[in-house]
């Protein structure tokens, strides 16, 4: 063994944590061409309130407008709208 002061750092050692925050276990499609997915909504125990909350903050008028959108492992919402396909 190495003498103590001779020792490689660990991450633990700088309280350093390597895992990211996972809200959900993986991504998961809750719009898809426009129309909502609710078995996905009802699974990840999420309303419809939250969705149109996100969609408005993300400056999203209709969910008739969204080509795509998933709910990423961290929370968040990734869009992609049917105007940016074209």
């Amino acid at each position: 063994m190495k003498k103590e002061r001779k020792q490689t750092v660990t991450k633990s050692d700088m309280n350093i944590n390597n895992e990211s925050i996972r809200a959900f276990p993986i991504a998961t499609q809750v719009i898809s061409d426009g129309i909502v997915i609710t078995n996905n909504l009802k699974k990840l125990k999420i309303g419809m309130e939250w969705l149109e909350q996100q969609l408005k903050m993300a400056k999203v008028d209709s969910i008739a407008n969204v080509f795509y959108a998933e709910v990423q492992q961290d929370g968040t919402l990734y869009i992609d709208n049917k105007k940016d396909i074209q």
